[in-house]
């Protein structure tokens, strides 16, 4: 171990001295030095010792288990404020968005080129689906996508098929006098990032949930219901999502580092197949979860996307879950939510690509408690013949493709005036993003089955489509079915 952070080190020195870094200073009022190393030993993706240093903290583990991440602190960020959604509003954002892009590119001296990018999370962070009062969500931003001081993370994708090690500097300067500094930092880092918690079994906490009045709860969740059904019979809208929290006590509140460990207990299930772990802190508050919704992942010039929209519960035993899933696959009510999903994804992706791919009839895809109709999508982006402009076109496919109907509705503007105008929640980072992309790939999640942690307070999110033939009773039944899924990743369930 001792010998990795002294070779570390050495190779930090060594790439300020052999860098431009200096005619850089001289050119801009900063530059941003990002120093990629790789481990020979095992590096701990997640330290509860460094993760005590930063405020802002930001853990993500791909669905096909092929890497995980964990991002500490923040030296550059893209942030957006205000709530306005769509049309001019959502073009200004992405102009932003770009210029501060390409204004990063500018100043960064790195180590790293884009061959060795594809799985490098050099930006991370989230947007909201939408903002309120801001009570329970005001420790995040309407949008942030921030440069972590330090990335750790691991992948199985070397060409010798094992596990790589590495961790990403990242630090903005602004006076040669900070080199010094900065070899210290890389120092205290790497020493604190070897020190991990033990994998000890904890006891289970105990939740209690906040005394609630069941019939008046059901009462309020039928008369939305009936609200979103009225809209659409008078043909305002075709769907609309929505959701419904529960609030818990809990006698301790969970770490950074045991969230990780119950997100990867639960991803190494069977019943968590094609799920993203996430966990995102700001502050005193941490959002948490696991996805079975990837908004799109996007390696060269290949997209990937997916409809996960119609849900059924799973079986008690074999026969029963046979059954459920035969009904899911031939209700024409889910089956009718579903491929307003596939639409939308189709039709937007038309602006990106020419060549799009998906599988006509649904697949099932199974989460603990519940199961969903799935149709996995492709598409090959649209080359760009201009050298300088080889980067992905990140924001414009994120404000596209967000929100899909899977999680507001459609038609898509319509349906999310009419979650505003009618949820009594704020859903915040619920029904957003999370995620992680850099100049040449990216992988972004649907914020769906999680839950937000505010020291000792546990509130937890579900929402479900609404057509016109919907029953209140069976959309009540099947957000708990989803809380139950999001339970379960922390051993406990009421």
């Amino acid at each position: 171990m001792e010998d990795s952070k002294s070779a570390l080190s050495a190779a930090f020195i060594k790439f300020i001295k052999e860098t431009d870094f200096n005619e850089a200073l001289n050119r801009e009022k900063e530059v941003i030095l990002s120093f990629l190393h790789t481990f020979p030993d095992h590096l701990p993706v997640c330290s509860g010792v460094l993760a005590h240093q930063y405020e802002n903290i930001f853990y993500y583990s791909d669905s096909r288990n092929e890497y995980e991440i964990c991002a500490y602190g923040e030296c550059f960020s893209l942030e957006e404020t205000g709530e306005r959604r769509f049309g001019a509003e959502d073009a200004e954002r992405i102009r932003r968005a770009e210029s501060k892009l390409d204004y990063l590119s500018e100043i960064m001296v790195r180590n790293w080129t884009e061959c060795c990018s594809e799985f490098l999370p050099l930006l991370v962070g989230g947007i909201k689906f939408n903002t309120g009062e801001e009570r329970e969500w005001k420790d995040y931003k309407t949008a942030k996508w921030f440069l972590p001081e330090a990335v750790i993370f691991k992948t199985n994708q070397a060409p010798s098929g094992s596990t790589v090690s590495k961790i990403l500097f990242n630090f903005r300067v602004q006076n040669r006098d900070d080199i010094k500094e900065l070899v210290q930092k890389v120092n205290s880092i790497t020493g604190k990032s070897f020190n991990f918690e033990r994998d000890e079994k904890y006891p289970v906490k105990k939740l209690k949930e906040e005394p609630i009045d069941e019939k008046k709860e059901k009462s309020e969740w039928r008369d939305l219901v009936d609200r979103g059904i009225r809209l659409i019979k008078d043909k305002e809208i075709d769907k609309v999502v929505f959701s419904r929290i529960v609030r818990y006590r809990i006698e301790e509140e969970f770490s950074f580092n045991q969230l990780v460990r119950k997100i990867r207990l639960f991803k190494s299930g069977f019943n968590a197949e094609g799920c993203n772990g996430y966990i995102y802190q700001e502050n005193d508050s941490i959002f948490w979860g696991c996805s079975p919704e990837k908004l799109f992942s996007v390696k060269g010039l290949r997209l990937e996307t997916e409809a996960v929209a119609g849900s059924i519960s799973r079986g008690n035993n074999e026969d029963e879950e046979q059954r459920n899933e035969t009904e899911l696959l031939s209700s024409k009510k889910n089956l009718n939510e579903h491929n307003y999903v596939i639409d939308y994804i189709v039709n937007t992706l038309k602006e990106f690509s020419a060549k799009i791919s998906f599988i006509k009839t649904p697949r099932i895809k199974k989460t603990a408690k519940v199961q969903h109709l799935w149709t996995p999508i492709t598409a090959e982006l649209k080359s760009n013949d201009e050298e300088d402009k080889k980067t992905i076109p990140i924001f414009r496919l994120i404000y596209s493709l967000f929100p899909t109907p899977a999680v507001c509705g459609h038609p898509r503007e319509k349906a999310f005036n009419a979650i505003s105008e009618n949820e009594r929640i704020e859903r915040g980072l619920f029904t957003g993003i999370v995620g992680w992309f850099n100049f040449h790939s990216a992988n972004i999640s649907v914020s769906i089955r999680g839950g937000l942690q505010k020291k000792n307070e546990l509130t937890i999110y579900a929402g479900c489509g609404i057509v016109e033939d919907s029953d209140p009773e069976n959309e009540y039944e099947e957000t708990l079915l989803k809380m139950k899924n999001i339970l379960s990743i922390i051993n406990y369930e009421n």
